[in-house]
């Protein structure tokens, strides 16, 4: 029997519009701090309303040192918070549902660079 990609699937007890579901991809739209921005907001909006089902965020950096670009999203301290959530109720919206990427860029954080000691398994 063929799965039909447009029905509403159940994961656990989250239930999606359908199965189809955005990757992480790093859009590089976030500003210098790793802050949500009004274009973020507009990409993400576009996707639920173009019919994902389910978004996951580009990778989002944990920690100052463990932020590897400059155009990533971060979730360091609360500050982020409220970006983070436009970004989810702009999602939730349009009928999909969000989960962010936690990351962190061990080795090739952007730490390596400015003089703090890199984080990582091994150098």
């Amino acid at each position: 029997m063929p799965i039909d990609l447009f029905k509403p699937f159940i994961i656990g007890n989250m239930e999606l519009k359908n199965r189809f579901v955005r990757s992480s991809t790093q859009d590089a739209l976030a500003d210098a701090s790793g802050a949500v921005t009004d274009a973020s907001l507009d990409l993400y909006r576009s996707l639920a309303k173009g019919g994902s089902g389910l978004i996951i965020t580009g990778v989002t950096f944990i920690s100052l040192q463990g932020k590897r670009s400059k155009i990533q999203y971060g979730i360091y301290n609360d500050d982020m918070i409220w970006g983070m959530r436009k970004l989810v109720r702009v999602t939730h919206q349009e009928g999909a549902k969000i989960a962010l990427q936690l990351h962190h860029g061990g080795i090739y954080s952007q730490s390596q660079h400015n003089g703090d000691p890199v984080l990582a398994v091994s150098k």
